[in-house]
């Protein structure tokens, strides 16, 4: 790629907003959903992220593959074990309070750029997306591989239109 084509595209790149980007729909679960409930929907559900809402249908979280993890990790095999072979596992960890982090929204006029440095800064390759900041509930994520789809997607027209200018 030469100079030229580089410098468009990142021009191009800075100036996509979230509204360029698609919402990955999630599914909701209430905040009081067993341990082993959320497992089941998170396998069957692309991406394994789920939408947490209180008993009133608010959002409060996100849950992810990490935070089911991160309820493990302190565990040793052994005591893992244990946990597993217990009649009541799972049904005392609820979704609620499972949530780990609490991620920033992110908005239709936000720019790739800032969306981009936000995943950075909270070491996530997903954020919820909500239409304004007036929005009390939000519409999906924006997922990084969006993202660097999005990249590539226009990397690929710009060098096709680079040929087509060269014939």
């Amino acid at each position: 790629m030469n100079q030229e084509i580089v410098e468009e595209l990142i021009t191009r790149i800075t100036t996509l907003k979230a509204r360029d980007l698609p919402v990955r729909p999630l599914i909701s679960v209430s905040e009081d959903l067993d341990c082993l409930e959320i497992f089941d929907k998170m396998l069957t559900h692309d991406p394994p992220i789920l939408k947490v809402v209180n008993d009133k249908g608010k959002y409060i979280g996100l849950l992810s593959l990490i935070d089911l993890l991160s309820f493990f990790a302190p565990i040793t095999s052994s005591e893992l074990h244990d946990v597993i072979a217990h009649t009541h596992f799972g049904q005392c960890i609820e979704a609620g309070n499972l949530i780990t982090q609490n991620l920033p929204r992110v908005y239709d006029e936000d720019s790739v750029k800032e969306i981009s440095h936000l995943m950075f800064k909270y070491k996530t390759t997903f954020l919820p997306r909500a239409h304004t900041d007036k929005d009390k509930d939000i519409i999906g994520i924006i997922l990084l591989r969006d993202i660097v789809s999005k990249f590539k997607e226009l990397r690929d027209a710009m060098a096709e239109g680079s040929r087509g200018k060269g014939t």
